[in-house]
């Protein structure tokens, strides 16, 4: 997929994670050499995460490019499909998911 194209979840995602608290930055990667999505900071803590389209990919694996990049990466690298898999990844508890859901939609995102 060329870097214009971003994943279809990916906004959501991110608006989800920033209303969590997290500091979230969007990776380019005009090459396409596989350099993952998101970059994500939370609690004292980087994790880069890798979006997938929910539906039509789920399960499907990293492309050779990302999985290069995720190996030669000295840090935790998460493949996320849902709102709900990037909470649970930064340690945000599911029953807090839908207050998160309305502060998002009362902000607009």
């Amino acid at each position: 997929m060329p870097r214009g194209a971003r994943d279809a979840n990916e906004h959501e995602i991110i608006e989800a994670l920033r209303a969590a608290g997290a500091t979230v930055l969007q990776l380019e990667d005009p090459d396409h050499e596989g350099v993952l999505d998101l970059l994500v900071g939370f609690g004292g803590h980087v994790v880069g995460f890798n979006l997938l389209m929910e539906v039509k990919v789920v399960g499907k694996k990293l492309r050779p490019g990302q999985e290069r990049w995720a190996r030669l990466w000295n840090g935790p690298v998460i493949t996320v499909w849902s709102v709900q898999d990037a909470l649970n990844a930064i340690g945000v508890r599911s029953r807090e998911i839908p207050r998160l859901a309305r502060r998002i939609a009362q902000s607009g995102g």
